[in-house]
């Protein structure tokens, strides 16, 4: 372990002090500090996994200020910008995830050392987490005012395929719920990994590990899902062509049966239900 400055011969300074300008902006001296030093950890893989949820936090702060800037975006129906900004907040669910795999390498005789210093502390209690569930509610929200300034449902922009921008909007936010959960899968697999998944076994908040395999299930934006449902309940065979058999230059589709009322979005099973 190296303590104190260290001097580089580039810039001809002492780096480490907390006083050159990347230092000050950054506060790294602060930084650096919020971790167990070596003499407190109680296992040298402490270090691992305190500064991975740090910086799982950090990065959660950064991805619920850009959903805010969606809604805003959203509202004023600026689909380009909204495009980049959705993006942008799967780069950073991606970046979540990949950071959670070094926690993989963790053994779980060693994770049960570092288990008893944590209390009862549990995912539930992120504050990055809490703000993420809020703020994906708020996105939703704004969605579903956007559909109503366009006089559409979202079934049938599904169905048709129009307004176009509608169209990408979902498919976007799609993409966008799709990382989350796959961050959330990550997490699942790590609490698999280093303490197992049963009914008989409880996280630190009193939950059994089993809950989680709903958790991680749970859409940020469940009607964006539910829609497969209803256009899977109204889809037929008619209009298709047998394996095998010759096919006509065009194959034209059927023309969709009458809507009933179990096709509804209303009546579509809830993900996990």
């Amino acid at each position: 372990m190296i303590d104190g400055p260290i001097h580089v011969p580039e810039i001809d300074a002492e780096v480490g002090k907390g006083e050159l300008d990347y230092e000050v902006y950054l506060r790294t001296s602060e930084l650096l500090s919020l971790q167990h030093s070596t003499d407190e950890r109680c296992h040298p893989d402490e270090l691992a996994f305190q500064v991975v949820h740090q910086v799982q936090e950090l990065w959660l702060r950064l991805l619920n200020q850009r959903l805010v800037a969606l809604v805003d975006l959203i509202d004023a129906d600026a689909p380009s910008s909204v495009h980049r900004t959705i993006n942008r907040c799967v780069v950073i669910l991606e970046s979540m995830c990949s950071s959670m795999d070094s926690l993989s390498t963790l053994m779980p005789a060693d994770f049960q050392i570092i288990r008893r210093n944590l209390g009862d502390g549990s995912g539930l209690q992120s504050p990055g987490y809490a703000a993420l569930r809020q703020a994906g509610a708020v996105v939703e929200e704004a969605r579903q005012a956007c559909f109503e300034r366009a006089g559409v449902s979202l079934e049938t922009v599904y169905r048709t395929h129009e307004p176009e921008y509608l169209v990408a909007l979902c498919e976007s936010l799609l993409d966008l719920d799709v990382a989350y959960q796959r961050w959330l899968v990550a997490h699942f697999y790590l609490v698999r990994r280093t303490i197992g998944v049963h009914r008989d076994v409880p996280a630190l908040d009193g939950y059994p590990t089993k809950a989680l395999e709903v958790r991680m299930k749970r859409p940020l934006f469940p009607e964006l899902w539910d829609v497969r449902v209803a256009l899977t309940r109204g889809w037929n065979r008619e209009g298709g062509v047998a394996p095998g058999a010759p096919r006509s230059e065009t194959l034209e589709s059927p023309a969709p049966r009458q809507a009933r009322a179990s096709d509804t979005l209303a009546d579509a099973p809830r993900d996990g239900e």
